[in-house]
């Protein structure tokens, strides 16, 4: 048997790894089993527990759940798990022979890893050979960051693989009790999920993670949203309609990056709209972005541990509590940051500069410590990808040595992207009949005189503790080892270019509406 294990690339359109477990079926004559789920001891363990919430677990069984359907649509029978993966492994051992374990490279953080390392040698006592397959432009056992670029290239524009034919005669487990067994299995299983996504659904603002979805998003964007990306990403009231949405789908794998990619470029050629040219160009290079910032946790798992320069590994950080719970509650009397937070605790989404700002915020102004903020902040990303995320963090909290320490002013991103305190007086109801003058200048008006039964007074004095806190970070960097700074930008810097093939493969778009005909 081949098992095909789906680690967050729930898709069947343009997926090599399960074209690689398709033809190792056909080449040995072996029957497939696909199998997927949420690994329990990931969401309860304390060290990882933070990365597999609410909204994650939400994510991934928006995303499995009509992959399974998929599955059951074209005549297989997929396995759904919701346990340690290990534990799943060795119960079918106990049936059925494995002879290969596939899957895509994971670039995850220490606890996956860990969790990796573990099948491995589960694979190697069992006489199983486990083949993972680079899933996108991220290199595993990198040299240099000086190749990337060549590999990266190569990978992108390499074929789209379609939806496989498969092959209901060779690759469908024909062992019927083993069948039947898997069935009843599935269907606890499946009430689980089905659950876990119509509770959390109906409580939050949450979009589906699927394959279709992914899709139908991709072509929205390229076909119309995309005009309004230039100067219309930066405003939290304008992102969420001018951005491609496709981060979350990314995330979960629901849609390749190599596949946005090709579709990017054929439009940019195709269109004659030039702001949708534009658009697609500036979203492009986020692609590109995404991909680098990958790289570094591939290269250092550690990243929500350890800053990638060890020069800022020891700040230390007052880290109070009362702090910290006011701004998790969106309650430190910054209009905008308040906002922001109760944003995403509803919707699993904000736009990146107020990501940028929020981390700056709590880590410059509450003098919080980056680790936990980072780790409270992955609870509520639907779209947590931990390369990205970690990558933020550090950057955002001055500790990588290589980039420029930014601090961000609430007040002044209020005023620049919330003039007319639209999204502040949508998501902090208390502050809906205020006029606009007190809110843009909440700190030196009476506002708080008049409103602090119902939100708080600012928790702090920003401009002066963030002036004290970037100037501990400043002066850590003047002193700093130059040669760690050195060695963390060959290991971790950017050696920016923009993927742009030299002859362009045309996109079968045909192919595409076809795929999203026929997905569930």
């Amino acid at each position: 048997m081949v098992i095909y294990w789906h680690k967050k690339d729930f898709r069947l359109f343009d997926n090599p790894a399960l074209q690689k477990a398709l033809d190792l079926c056909s080449l040995e004559n072996l029957e497939l089993l696909p199998i997927m789920g949420i690994e329990s001891d990931l969401v309860i363990d304390a060290q990882t527990s933070y990365e597999f919430g609410t909204f994650w677990q939400f994510g991934m069984a928006s995303a499995i759940l009509p992959l399974y359907k998929n599955y059951n649509y074209f005549g297989l029978i997929a396995g759904l798990f919701y346990e340690p993966v290990l534990n799943y492994l060795q119960n079918i051992l106990k049936e059925k022979k494995i002879t290969y374990l596939v899957s895509h490279q994971e670039h995850g953080t220490h606890g996956t890893y860990v969790r990796d390392k573990k099948v491995a040698d589960f694979c190697r006592q069992n006489g199983i050979k486990w083949i993972e397959i680079q899933p996108s432009g991220v290199i595993r056992n990198l040299q240099s960051r000086n190749t990337r670029d060549a590999m990266v290239k190569k990978y992108l524009n390499s074929n789209i693989i379609s939806i496989p034919k498969f092959d209901k005669n060779s690759q469908l487990v024909i062992d019927r009790n083993f069948w039947k067994s898997l069935i009843a299995k599935n269907k606890i299983v499946e009430v689980e999920f089905n659950n876990l996504e119509n509770n959390i659904g109906s409580k939050y603002n949450l979009r589906s993670a699927s394959e279709k979805s992914a899709l139908s998003t991709l072509q929205d964007f390229i076909s119309k949203r995309a005009s309004g990306y230039r100067g219309g990403i930066s405003s939290p009231n304008t992102a969420i309609d001018n951005g491609s949405r496709l981060s979350q789908f990314l995330a979960f794998g629901s849609i390749s990056c190599r596949f946005v990619h090709q579709s990017y470029w054929a439009q940019i050629r195709a269109s004659k709209d030039n702001k949708i040219r534009a658009g697609i160009l500036g979203s492009m290079k986020r692609l590109f972005w995404r991909e680098h910032f990958i790289q570094r946790i591939e290269t250092s798992a550690n990243m929500p541990q350890i800053a990638i320069n060890p020069d800022f590994n020891n700040i230390v950080y007052a880290a109070a509590e009362d702090l910290f719970e006011a701004f998790k509650k969106g309650r430190t009397g910054e209009p905008l940051i308040d906002a922001c937070i109760r944003c995403l605790t509803v919707t699993g989404f904000i736009n990146f500069r107020m990501r940028a700002l929020l981390i700056s915020y709590a880590v410059f102004g509450l003098d919080l410590n980056w680790r936990e903020v980072g780790k409270f902040l992955a609870t509520l990303f639907l779209d947590y990808e931990p390369g990205i995320h970690w990558s933020q963090v550090q950057m955002q909290s001055g500790v990588t040595g290589i980039n420029t320490i930014r601090v961000y002013s609430p007040s002044k991103q209020l005023l620049d992207q919330d003039p007319e305190c639209v999204f502040v007086k949508k998501w902090i109801p208390e502050l809906a009949n205020i006029d606009n003058i007190y809110i843009l200048d909440y700190l030196k008006s009476d506002l708080s005189k008049q409103s602090s039964d119902i939100y708080p007074v600012p928790i702090v004095d920003y401009k002066t503790t963030s002036k004290i806190n970037k100037a501990k970070v400043y002066n850590i960097r003047k002193i700093a080892n130059k040669d760690n700074a050195k060695a963390t930008f060959i290991k971790h810097g950017s050696r920016k270019k923009l993927i742009k093939p030299k002859k362009l493969k045309k996109v079968n778009q045909e192919i595409v509406l076809q795929s999203e005909s026929i997905l569930l």
